[in-house]
Formats: structure tokens, C-alpha cells, sequence
């Protein structure tokens, strides 16, 4: 911007701005606008690159404030230079991000805006990497390779939670794996651990656990059982305290919307959304979202705003369910309305091989929709380890 004075116009030289100054705008920048907004200033000279400093790759992963928690991977959606696709579930602003060490990991999901990877050798250790800064923070544990995992990242020293569901069974383990175990966690420097639970579900099922996510700077679980614990330092191993019984939820998400926790809950005719009051243990019904659209698909969810992406209605729920039809492999892709209960279906007799229950080989009828696009899930693990084993 230039600024007339008396016989010309002077520009701005911001490159001239005292470092101090420039410090104190990235440090703004990074608690209002994100890790993604503060990397940028750092490319818009050499003096401000100088004066807004990189976060070391130890902070890159451990520091809340540069986890790129708004930003979600588009599986599927690379381009023809093999660039992943990202989504700001905030602006609706896509991005392609330079990351070539992606193809030498296993990937297994994403919490808080890192993506948990697993080293392609054997016993594929894990790893966190943040997309925007490029750091990785290498794990002593291996991944938990089954064909369906659920990640969430706990605290500012990460811990990475897997969660098993009641789908899978076990092909190939670290450590021996019974009913009994469903949750494990490992930090940095340790192994993987199976994770204790408080007052037990009663079921046989209760303790596989359908979903897990990071809220508020700890991570919550949802049983088959439908019992929601959250995950707890004890001061010597993470620990499952139990929040409140929920009902039985095989069709259980739990997801973050507006600061809250959620729960949302299908079943043959409707969709249900809660709140979740940890501090008081009480589900609290919730019939509208206002602009927001909720996506949900096997290991994988986001919250995104409607009125910034084209073709998405705000207030809906949508979700993708795989199945069996005359002997082949069928997507049923649906939106519901949370103001008055309607349900649209879109079937796919084709569909990409990560969808839980297709064959291997990715194959798409035509072009997928933007909602199909949001609703593909992350790749099954398993795959991914025998594909490495076979190289």
C-alpha cells in the first residue's frame, strides 16, 4: 500500500520493521490465525525469516500452538507429481504440500493436525510428522498394524494412543494381543503398552473401542459399550478413567465441534448429535450446527464450514458406510439434515480399495463428488505394511 504525501507517494518498507516488532506480529499471527499464517512470514524476506524463528523440530510436535490442527490430509487426492492434498476445515483454502518423505512411511492417521506414520522396515517404529513445518519425531514404538487403527496424539510430551475396533483381528502384532486388549500407548523413548481401564465395560465387546480423539489437550475413547473414557497421566502410565455410559454406540463418532466434544449417533432412521459435558458427565442433544457440515468415515472426521465449499449443505451430517449388494462392493455415501430429518443416498457399486470391505484395486465410477472426496478414508494399515514387505 503506498501512502500519498506532498509531491509523490512513499511505499511501505516492511522489510525495515524493527525485528522486535516483527516478533511480536508473528507471535499474534501464530496464537490467532496458525502455524500456516507464521511459517508465510517467514517468507516474506530475509530480515523478517531472521526475526520470526522456526520452531525446533522437538516443539515443531510437542507445542500446541504449531500443531496444524485445522488442516486435514485428503487421502487420494494426490496430483500427478505425487503432492498430497490438504484442506483448512476453517477458510475451505485447498493446498498441496511438498512432502516426499510420505512415501517412504506407512501412514496410519492424523490427530491434532500431525500424521502418525510407522517406518517402512521392520518393526516399523512410529513417527509424528507435522505437514506444514516438516518435522518428524521419531518413536522407539512400533505402529499397531492392523487393518483398521484409531491414532489420537495426548499431551505437550506426545504419547500416541492406537485403538483397536471390534472389527479387527490381529495379523501382525509387537506385542500378543488379546480380547481383552484394545488400547495401547507409547511415548518417545518407550514401548508399547497396553493401557489400563478403570470399572471395565461388562460385555464381551466393551472393550474395543470404535473411536478416539485428542479435545481440549487430552484424548477421549468411545467403547462398543458405549462407555467414553478419558485417557489420564498417572504420573506413571496413561491410564482410561470412565466419564459416562453412553448407550451401546457401534455407530458411535466422537468429534470436536466449536470447542466441544461431540458424540454423534446413527442408527437405522435418524442421526442424533451430543454434547458432551465431561465435567458434569451428561449427554446434551444438539439439533442444530448452524453453517458447519460434520464428516464422518471409518478412522477419519472433520468439521467444515458450508458456506466456504461449493456443494456442501451446512446443518448435515455426512457419512460413508461400505457393503455388500448382488455380490459386489458398494459405497453408500448419505447427507442427513439435522432440521428435519431427511437423508439423501448416493451408491457407488465401485469404490476405492481402502473402503472397509472393497477388494484391492482402486477404481472410481466417473468423477467423485467434493462430499465423496471429504468422506474417502485414510488407507488400511495392513495394506500399506504388505506392500512395503513385498518391495
Amino acid at each position: 500500500m503506498e501512502q500519498e504525501v506532498a509531491g509523490g507517494s512513499i511505499t511501505p518498507e516492511w522489510a525495515s520493521l524493527p525485528p522486535d516488532l516483527v516478533r511480536l506480529v508473528a507471535d499474534c499471527v501464530l496464537s490467532t490465525s496458525g502455524v500456516d499464517d507464521y511459517m508465510a512470514m517467514r517468507a516474506v524476506c530475509p530480515s523478517w525469516r531472521s526475526a520470526v524463528a522456526k520452531p525446533s523440530p522437538h516443539a515443531a510436535i510437542a507445542d500446541p500452538r504449531f500443531r496444524p490442527r485445522q488442516w486435514v490430509f485428503i487421502n487420494g487426492a494426490d496430483d500427478d507429481q505425487g503432492r498430497p492434498l490438504f484442506l483448512n476445515v476453517s477458510t475451505g483454502r485447498f493446498r498441496r504440500l511438498r512432502l516426499p518423505v510420505l512415501r517412504d512411511y506407512i501412514f496410519v492417521g492424523a490427530s491434532d493436525g500431525l500424521l502418525v506414520l510407522g517406518d517402512s522396515e521392520p518393526p516399523h517404529a512410529a513417527r509424528l510428522l507435522n505437514p506444514l513445518t516438516g518435522d518428524i519425531l521419531h518413536f522407539a514404538a512400533p505402529i499397531y498394524p492392523e487393518a483398521w487403527v484409531e491414532t489420537a496424539v495426548a499431551g505437550t510430551e506426545p504419547t500416541i494412543v492406537f485403538s483397536l475396533p471390534p472389527v479387527c483381528f490381529s495379523f501382525y502384532c509387537p506385542l500378543k494381543r488379546g480380547w481383552e486388549d484394545a488400547v495401547y500407548s507409547a511415548d518417545p523413548t518407550g514401548q508399547l503398552r497396553a493401557m489400563k481401564f478403570h470399572d471395565a465395560a461388562s460385555d464381551d465387546l466393551g472393550l474395543f473401542f470404535l473411536r478416539s480423539m485428542a479435545y481440549a489437550g487430552n484424548v477421549y475413547v468411545l467403547s462398543s459399550g458405549g462407555t467414553l473414557c478419558k485417557i489420564v497421566w498417572t504420573g506413571s502410565h496413561w491410564y482410561g478413567e470412565r466419564i459416562l455410559d453412553t448407550g451401546r454406540d457401534d455407530n458411535g463418532t466422537l468429534l470436536e465441534y466449536a470447542g466441544k466434544l461431540l458424540l454423534v449417533r446413527k442408527d437405522s432412521e435418524i442421526t442424533q448429535v451430543f454434547s458432551v459435558d465431561v465435567e458434569r458427565k451428561v449427554l446434551e442433544p444438539i439439533k442444530n450446527i448452524g453453517n458447519s457440515a460434520l464428516f464422518l468415515s471409518y478412522s477419519k472426521w472433520m468439521v467444515v464450514d458450508a458456506d466456504k465449499l461449493p456443494s456442501i449443505d451446512g446443518n448435515c451430517v455426512y457419512r460413508a458406510d461400505a457393503g455388500n449388494q448382488f455380490d459386489s462392493v458398494y459405497v453408500r455415501y448419505e447427507s442427513y439434515d439435522l432440521s428435519d430429518g431427511k437423508r439423501k443416498y448416493v451408491n457407488c457399486p465401485q469404490v476405492p480399495q481402502d473402503v472397509c470391505g472393497a477388494e484391492s484395486g482402486t477404481i472410481y465410477e466417473g468423477p467423485l463428488s467434493l462430499a465423496q472426496v471429504l468422506l474417502t478414508p485414510y488407507p488400511k494399515v495392513k495394506a500399506q505394511v504388505d506392500r512395503f514387505h513385498q518391495t
